[in-house]
């Protein structure tokens, strides 16, 4: 039965993780959310971060849990680039990767793994970090798991070595890996402490946890994805999964700058321990900053044409969901994307930007920058969102 963790009479709601008092937080900006799967989704879901524990949430009451459903019930895997997964850079390095090759490579170099061994991604969808792990430790077994079987066929044709279980199946096997992944998953799952307790049951003694969260710290963006139950910083992740009953040998932004990435180990009969407080105050900050972009964004459209936003993930969707096809094109830099149409509008390489357009690059402003001097030039206009620091 679904939990309703909303107290009406106070505007506040349960925290999923720690049971304490979250009171919600003025949101504006939320009125437009963003699937996971980047398509657009009704906004009006609250938000805000627990007394107790520190951890920036969404209420997973029931309209939660409904919306969610919905995305579910309709996901649209990596729909830009016809199921091709989301390439990023590492740090250093200027050539487009496939995200899972970079967070497999990051193991290789940081663990002695053996030359056999075995994982099990959790949340697998269809099967892009199984790839990478094949890819990197080619004699492995591979093992994906997930809610909805739809691409069972195509994780086992992975390799030889390739399996596939749906959640239901997984409870009931005693099998146990080197390796257990949650690669942009336990940020969609409520009460994250009494999951990632249960998942040390799928780890072989010696073995590892493995999680990929977006850094909600820098990256104000992760407030707009509807099926976010968790808004992870270091602290509060580091919390979580130490409360867990693991040893985290590892957190940080160590693979792709605006995200996290944990390694940690079971502790072998440590029961779950309460929760920690962690102190993260960017909540606020995160959410003054999403208003402020959106009014530059429109104010942006209100002047310039013609007008395209740089980007097709989460922040694309969002900002022109925000301003209502009022957007002429996209810009991406990854070729799997170029030329094809997202919601209707042209998206188009860098170097096809039209003479005396304005871009918005509407990402964090980090990575906006980087992207600006890349493509900066005389015939072109881009335009970066405020710095994070002087909201």
């Amino acid at each position: 039965m679904p939990i309703d963790a909303t107290d009406a009479v106070t505007n506040r709601f349960r925290c999923h993780a720690c049971g304490g008092d979250v009171p919600v937080l003025d949101a504006p900006a939320l009125q437009w959310l963003v699937g996971s799967d980047c398509t657009p989704a009704p906004g009006g879901i609250e938000v805000g971060s627990c007394i107790q524990c520190g951890l920036l949430q969404k209420n997973t009451s029931l309209p939660w849990q409904q919306l969610c459903a919905k995305i579910y019930g309709n996901y649209q895997i990596y729909h830009q680039a016809a199921g091709h997964e989301q390439k990023a850079r590492g740090f250093g390095a200027n050539e487009l990767r496939p995200r899972s090759e970079l967070i497999a490579a990051f193991l290789r170099d940081r663990c002695d793994f053996p030359r056999h061994g075995s994982v099990l991604d959790i949340g697998c969808g269809n099967g892009a970090f199984l790839r990478g792990m094949s890819t990197v430790f080619p004699e492995w077994s591979v093992t994906g798991a997930d809610l909805n079987a739809g691409f069972r066929d195509e994780i086992i044709a992975i390799s030889p070595r390739a399996s596939f279980r749906q959640i239901d199946e997984l409870a009931a096997s005693p099998a146990t890996y080197r390796l257990a992944s949650l690669i942009h998953c336990i940020e969609h799952i409520p009460a994250p402490v009494e999951y990632l307790a249960d998942a040390r049951r799928y780890i072989e003694p010696g073995g590892f946890l493995l999680i990929e969260v977006p850094d909600a710290e820098l990256n104000p963006f992760d407030l707009v994805v509807a099926d976010h139950a968790s808004h992870f910083s270091k602290a509060t992740l580091r919390a979580v999964v130490e409360a867990a009953g693991y040893d985290v040998i590892a957190c940080g932004n160590v693979v792709i700058g605006k995200e996290i990435t944990l390694l940690a180990k079971p502790i072998p009969g440590r029961p779950a321990q309460p929760l920690q407080r962690s102190n993260d105050t960017s909540a606020g900050r995160n959410l003054a900053w999403l208003a402020d972009t959106l009014t530059l964004g429109r104010q942006l459209a209100r002047e310039s044409r013609p007008y395209g936003v740089f980007g097709t993930s989460i922040a694309g969707v969002w900002i022109g969901s925000a301003l209502d096809r009022e957007i002429q094109f996209y810009v991406d830099e990854d070729q799997e994307r170029v030329g094809r149409q997202y919601f209707g509008v042209p998206i188009i390489a860098p170097a096809a930007i039209p003479r005396g357009a304005t871009v918005f690059i509407c990402l964090e402003p980090q990575l906006a920058s980087a992207i600006a001097s890349r493509h900066a030039g005389p015939d072109r206009r881009l335009v970066i969102p405020p710095p994070l620091t002087s909201v």
